[in-house]
């Protein structure tokens, strides 16, 4: 018993019954609405049965069947419902579920479909769940950060962000919380309660002695102390959400409910008060079983400000600054791992192996305002680096960098990774609350909520462990191409067709660094003489292999492509997921798409993979390969040496064909590609197929016999006189016309051959960009631009002086003119300086050269005394006489009794001088 599985490319067959006796047994089973011989199934992409399966009737079943859940994904802060169908269930069936690592009870709905709520489980991407009896399915856990959308939202956001201060009489007195009713229950006669969590993560987790008792005895002839210890570890290091406060109960569930900020509960006594975010989250009043719906992480200083002032006083923002501060300073400086910006928008948009779209601010949802107002795009790294950090590049909306040096609200390195780092459940590791927890609250309680904001002393700070990363030295990628029938662009832009049936090496790297593969499959195209890539299979290092297959055209009504990690498939179910995080790799789904026909992976190493349906049906191959990856590759995509000239070299380190125009099709097939074919078995360089040949066998791609249309010939031309109209100067295009005689297809080719040329260009383009710049501290410049020939000045905000070099230019090398960096210092301490400069140095001179004159004046007055000596052009034209003083005549005296001896009578007489 069976049926068309769906996508008329699968079948099912419905076991335990199929084929067997027990089929006589199905008209008393099913019970689909309680109906006896009613069987349910979902047939969609999966096909999921709506009947349980008692293992009781063949014991030959295997131990692990497979569970079907309600959802694939929810999120993982738990609380919600998850139904499941597998088991066959009664009313005294004990029913544990569990996720993880983590278990919970589970209670039965009916006998085809039992329930849990999920836990906590703090993990990005998917994990076990098993009900019972160790059956599994996958279940996928989304973090906050992940999910755009929220079952509980507050309307007034601006009064949970902005600086928590005393209420004033004009400001909002209420909060408007809303919910979506309907996701709770339908039950319109219950009631709801509206609580307040927050979130830690306990920093201590060093195994101690704790000091129990002292002085238990005390002997008299030694004098020792005996004292009491106890060993511990501290078990509870999982991080966790801890309930703070029911802020209403017993409301009715309408969907909405105004919060008097005026009279808000009282905090119950806590341990600490150091909680910075949490959730509000709503469940039904008084039932043990119920749902919790949760907001999005909200800072909780319009809550918490009361106990914090209590606690810590009227700085506690200064206080929290200040230990992140000081905590950061002895962690280990992770800036030094995380890739550099680019310096353009388009450069963060090409770059589609390192960076992917921040999903809450980026040209199409716009959420800047709170961390990156004035950003019109963020990018964020997508992949963890070496230690667990990310790093955040916005840009402005001349698409150039958004620095911290500029603004508070640039974009910023990390310490926690957004989505997560492995094993998660760890403090630094858990996705979006480690993330909030150590880098999004340090901007709030350091800027935002600081006295003078980016002026204040801990935003600078906040700004000296969390400041922009300029561009000085971002490198572009390498990128090469395959698209149409098929054309192969490589990194070093030789231009090539090769029409190879089966698998083939596309990049293979091999060394202490890089273990890259890239595998691709050629299948034949429907009653022609081509082929076209129609799968791509991906491995980095230990990550997981990726594998994208085409659908068959019976098979695209929904989604476009087939994907496949280790062996499982994958979905992107809902218009808001966007990204799926598995080992290594982080998949990511642009937006506006919405079928799957256009993902990218990238992987940890900074490798990117773009895989995009086009319109004719078949696959275009973008890999982006940093510089890491120079001299380091092979296959068909070429050596990345930046020289087009060895581009062809074979997997045993031989050179190939040299590139040139008179390298035919045929050559390159055989001279070249056909080596970097794959087999079932393991092949020395190049290792064996990655694809998971699954239900068709890797014979049944592989050809080697195949021929292909080697040559266009005059005849084929003259077949098709619109080539010129259709392909213009395209050789690509005008190939895949001769070989399709589809103008539309050869068209589509000439599109993307442009395309993968325009993100060469875009690049390659040079783009040179001085450092940043900071402006100074209570002062403004009057340009945010870094590129050459830039002149910036510098000015002061009032009452204050700028002190340094006041203008300064970008020159051409991407270096700033030379110059002491201004500050700005107010008007009192400008003149203090002033008087400082001038009491310490101008002061001395000037008592310096007083004394010089006075000493100088004393010595010639002293000189003239001792040696009078008319001036010559002196006329004598009056008599003046003058009585010597006393002390003259003492000291002459004196002087003529040393001279003639004691004794002497004689006594020198002065000369009297008249002169005019």
């Amino acid at each position: 018993i069976g049926f068309n599985g769906g996508n008329s490319t699968q079948a099912y067959e419905y076991q335990p019954f199929s084929q067997n006796p027990r089929i006589s047994l199905l008209p008393k089973m099913g019970l689909g609405n309680g109906i006896e011989g009613r069987f349910y199934f979902t047939i969609d992409e999966e096909l999921e049965p709506g009947a349980c399966v008692n293992k009781e009737l063949d014991p030959n079943l295997p131990d692990r069947l497979p569970l079907h859940t309600s959802t694939d994904y929810i999120l993982m802060l738990g609380g919600q419902e998850l139904n499941f169908t597998g088991p066959c269930l009664t009313e005294e069936s004990i029913i544990t579920c569990r996720f993880d690592v983590l278990k919970v009870k589970g209670r039965m709905m009916t006998p085809n479909i039992g329930a849990c709520i999920t836990p906590a489980v703090m993990y990005e991407g998917y994990v076990d769940f098993t009900v019972t009896v160790d059956d599994k399915t996958f279940w996928y856990s989304q973090s906050p950060e992940s999910r755009k959308e929220f079952d509980v939202w507050v309307k007034e956001q601006e009064v949970v962000e902005e600086l928590p201060i005393e209420r004033k009489p004009e400001d909002p007195h209420t909060l408007t919380i809303e919910w979506q009713a309907d996701d709770l229950t339908w039950d319109d006669d219950v009631h709801v309660s509206i609580s307040l969590w927050g979130y830690s993560e306990k920093l201590d987790v060093y195994p101690s002695l704790t000091f129990l008792a002292d002085d238990l005895t005390w002997d008299d002839d030694v004098h020792v102390s005996i004292s009491l210890w106890g060993y511990s570890e501290k078990l509870d290091v999982y991080p966790s959400l801890t309930f703070l406060v029911e802020l209403q109960t017993n409301l009715e569930n309408n969907g909405k409910y105004e919060l008097d900020l005026n009279s808000l509960p009282q905090l119950p006594a806590l341990d600490n008060y150091e909680f910075t975010f949490g959730f509000i989250g709503i469940n039904i009043t008084g039932e043990q079983w119920s749902q919790t719906l949760w907001s999005k992480p909200t800072p909780l200083g319009w809550y918490m400000r009361p106990y914090w002032i209590k606690e810590y006083g009227h700085n506690w923002s200064e206080r929290f600054c200040r230990n992140w501060f000081n905590r950061e300073s002895e962690l280990d400086r992770f800036a030094i791992t995380v890739f550099r910006c680019p310096c353009t928008m388009t450069q963060s948009e090409r770059d589609r192996g390192r960076f992917a779209p921040d999903l809450q601010c980026n040209v199409i949802d716009k959420k800047c305002d709170t961390l990156h107002h004035g950003a019109l795009h963020c990018v964020r790294t997508a992949r963890p680096s070496i230690g667990g950090s990310g790093q955040t590049c916005c840009y402005d909306d001349y698409g150039e960098l958004l620095q911290t040096a500029d603004t508070m609200y640039g974009g910023r390195p990390s310490r926690a990774f957004v989505y997560g780092k492995h094993p998660f459940k760890q403090r630094v590791m858990v996705p979006t609350l480690s993330y909030w927890l150590y880098d999004i609250m340090p901007f709030f309680y350091c800027c935002k909520w600081a006295p003078g904001q980016e002026n204040s002393k801990t935003c600078q700070m906040m700004n000296y462990w969390r400041t922009s990363q300029d561009c000085s030295s971002y490198q572009t990628p390498g990128v090469a191409t395959v698209y149409g029938d098929p054309h192969i662009l490589t990194f070093d832009r030789y231009n090539y067709t090769f029409n190879g049936k089966g698998e083939f090496v596309l990049v293979h790297t091999d060394n202490p660094v890089h273990k890259l593969d890239i595998h691709g499959r050629f299948e034949q195209m429907p009653n022609l003489n081509g082929t076209h890539l129609t799968a791509v299979a991906i491995r980095d290092n230990i990550s997981s292999i990726v594998e994208f297959r085409l659908r068959p055209v019976a098979a695209r009504w929904d989604f476009q492509l087939y994907l496949f990690g280790d062996k499982e498939m994958y979905y992107f179910w809902q218009p808001d997921m966007r990204s799926i995080q598995m080992k290594g790799v982080m998949l990511y789904q642009p937006a506006g798409i919405r079928n799957m026909s256009h993902i990218i992976a990238m992987f940890d190493s900074g490798a990117g993979v773009e895989i995009m349906v086009s319109p004719v049906g078949s696959l275009l191959l973008n890999v982006y390969l940093p510089n890491t990856f120079i001299n380091n590759t092979i296959g068909l995509l070429g050596k990345y040496t930046r020289d087009m000239n060895d581009d062809l070299e074979l997997p045993d380190g031989r050179p190939g064909p040299r590139p040139g125009s008179s390298l035919t099709i045929h050559d390159l097939h055989d001279n070249f590609a056909n080596h970097y074919r794959l087999k079932e078995t393991l092949t020395p360089v190049i290792g064996q197929s990655l694809f998971w040949h699954n239900p068709v066998d890797h014979s049944d791609y592989d050809d080697v016999k195949f021929e292909p249309k080697w040559d266009i010939t005059p005849e084929d031309l003259d077949k098709h006189p619109d080539v010129n109209k259709v392909c213009s100067d395209s050789q690509a295009c005008i190939y895949d016309y001769m070989v399709t005689g589809d103008s539309g297809y050869a068209g589509q080719t000439k599109k993307d051959e442009a395309a993968a040329e325009l993100i060469y260009r875009e690049l390659t383009d040079t783009v040179i960009r001085c450092p940043a710049l900071p402006k100074p501290k209570n002062g403004r410049k009057s340009e945010n631009r870094y590129w050459p020939g830039t002149i910036v000045r510098f000015s002061c905000d009032e009452g204050y002086r700028l002190v340094g070099y006041e203008v300064r230019r970008c020159r051409e090398d991407g270096l700033w003119s030379w110059g002491v960096d201004p500050e700005c210092i107010k008007d009192v301490s400008y003149k203090l300086t002033l008087g400082g400069i001038f009491i310490g140095v101008i002061l001395p001179v000037i008592i310096i050269i007083v004394l010089f004159v006075v000493c100088w004046r004393r010595e010639r007055k002293a000189r003239a005394g001792y040696y009078p000596t008319p001036d010559k052009d002196y006329e004598i034209s009056a008599v003046k006489t003058e009585e010597p003083s006393d002390s003259f005549l003492h000291s002459g005296a004196d002087e003529s009794h040393s001279k003639e001896g004691t004794g002497s009578d004689d006594t020198a007489t002065p000369a009297k001088v008249a002169m005019v």
